[in-house]
């Protein structure tokens, strides 16, 4: 969640930007991109709620492979 007090105004549009694209992502299904579940805001809050990724995040897998994804390696993921 992002914390609407701690965001300036440009940060939180582009936090509803990102939704925008994420959700058309989605609807296209384009691979290789985590799916967005769900959003929702609160007076203090903004929420994204994301399927799991049970092997990690990209900058995870980036560090444990010093900064090298072939196609290969792409393709067994």
């Amino acid at each position: 969640g992002y914390s609407r007090s701690a965001l300036k105004p440009r940060q939180l549009a582009h936090v509803y930007s990102e939704i925008n694209i994420l959700n058309a992502l989605n609807a296209a299904r384009h691979p290789g991109v985590v799916t967005l579940l769900a959003s929702f805001d609160t007076s203090e809050f903004v929420y994204l709620v994301f399927e799991a990724c049970m092997r990690g995040d990209l900058y995870q897998l980036l560090l444990k492979e010093k900064g090298r994804l072939d196609e290969q390696y792409l393709g067994r993921v």
